[in-house]
């Protein structure tokens, strides 16, 4: 659920070409996933997953504890309706 999240937090943000960190969105996430697992000394193992997070700190993260709780809900209430 996290990484949906994430994805969606990516996917969905208009970045500065002059910030850094605009950089790291350029690569696709596939070509990011295979580059990185190819480097990994763990990166031969069946369960090798690369997960994509968001770290804050000293922000007041109420906000997006709500959303998730929110996101959360829904994705219980979609897998009760199938």
């Amino acid at each position: 659920m996290l990484d949906m999240v994430v994805m969606y937090t990516v996917l969905c943000t208009q970045h500065d070409p002059d910030d850094p960190s605009a950089a790291a969105l350029k690569e696709p996430w596939e070509e990011k996933v295979q580059r990185i697992r190819e480097s990994s000394p763990y990166g031969h193992l069946s369960a090798w997953r690369l997960v994509p997070v968001i770290v804050k700190c000293g922000d007041d993260l109420r906000q997006e504890l709500l959303a998730y709780q929110v996101l959360e809900q829904l994705q219980v209430s979609a897998s009760v309706l199938v």
